[in-house]
């Protein structure tokens, strides 16, 4: 007959035996309260995400950042096509004023690059036009470059270009009373008759190469019948020389009855692209703007503008 191991009466004075030799019950009720509160937590953090408490701030930034890209997209659409178009005017009267300063001399437009000695009185002449239009604009510069070299037997004279450029140093402020108005391209006489300060980065001429704002604009508009507001130009992330910023050329091109004599155009530098679309909130401090290539669904950030 199968005997146990151990007996009933032994059994129950191992009961009661625990109760003295194990947990005490101080520590049994601290145990407990554990368990409740990890229980109490749990079925708190179900309710909360259950309801979506924690997706809240999450829905307001997204809510923040669609509305301020429709915002900054209209702006950015609104302000570029109005320099647009002031920069297809700006292109008619400084073609007419050279046309009219030739003729007068007795000269085609294509013969400007043989007579070198006529390109200080044009720029001089232009000046006026250039200051006026970036005074009335939002833009950081105003450029003219012309396809004329002041010297033509330079070894560099291939890409070399007389021209003018002038910056506006506070471009985010119409300032009709004293604008801050520098002289960055074009022959320092120029600077000192109209009382324009000249930039540490100054230079005489344009240096320009195959592939950039100025080919670029002059090929595609050679030989085409399209009218002068259809072949205007973006130039995205341009910079004239290595110490200057990055920015945006509206290039146009100066068409003639014979040909085209040059460019003319605006710059939209990075610092005033940023002033003028990155979204104010007191909320979102570091939210900011920047206008970068699509390449397939990604922004291209090493090409931002």
């Amino acid at each position: 007959m199968f005997k146990p191991s151990i007996s009933l009466k032994e059994f129950l004075k191992g009961i009661r035996s625990f109760g003295k030799n194990g947990l005490s019950l101080q520590r049994r009720s601290f145990a407990f309260f554990l368990l409740f509160l990890v229980a109490v937590m749990a079925g708190l953090l179900l309710i909360l995400f259950s309801t979506g408490v924690f997706s809240v701030g999450r829905k307001e930034c997204q809510v923040f950042l669609k509305n301020e890209l429709g915002h900054t997209a209209g702006s950015v659409s609104r302000e570029f096509g109005i320099l647009s178009v002031e920069g297809v005017s700006l292109a008619k009267r400084l073609t007419e004023q050279i046309d009219e300063r030739l003729e007068a001399k007795g000269l085609t437009p294509s013969e400007l690059k043989n007579n070198p000695r006529l390109l200080e009185s044009l720029l001089s002449q232009s000046v006026e036009q250039l200051i006026a239009a970036l005074e009335k604009n939002m833009s950081s510069g105003v450029f003219l470059t012309l396809d004329a070299t002041v010297n033509p037997v330079l070894v560099i004279a291939e890409r070399s270009r007389a021209g003018l450029f002038l910056k506006n140093m506070e471009p985010n402020i119409i300032n009709l009373a004293s604008p801050a108005v520098r002289f960055l391209r074009g022959p320092a006489s120029i600077a000192r008759q109209k009382h324009l300060n000249l930039l540490p980065q100054w230079q005489m001429e344009f240096d320009v190469e195959p592939g950039d704002y100025f080919f670029t604009t002059i090929n595609a508009a050679a030989g085409s019948d399209l009218p002068l507001s259809r072949l205007y130009y973006w130039n995205p992330g341009c910079a004239f020389a290595d110490d200057c910023e990055k920015a945006m050329l509206l290039c146009v091109p100066l068409i003639t009855s014979d040909g085209i004599i040059g460019v003319c155009g605006f710059e939209v530098s990075a610092m005033l692209f940023k002033l003028q679309n990155t979204p104010a909130s007191s909320t979102y401090t570091r939210a900011f703007a920047m206008l970068a290539p699509l390449e397939g669904n990604t922004l291209d950030a090493t090409r931002a503008f």
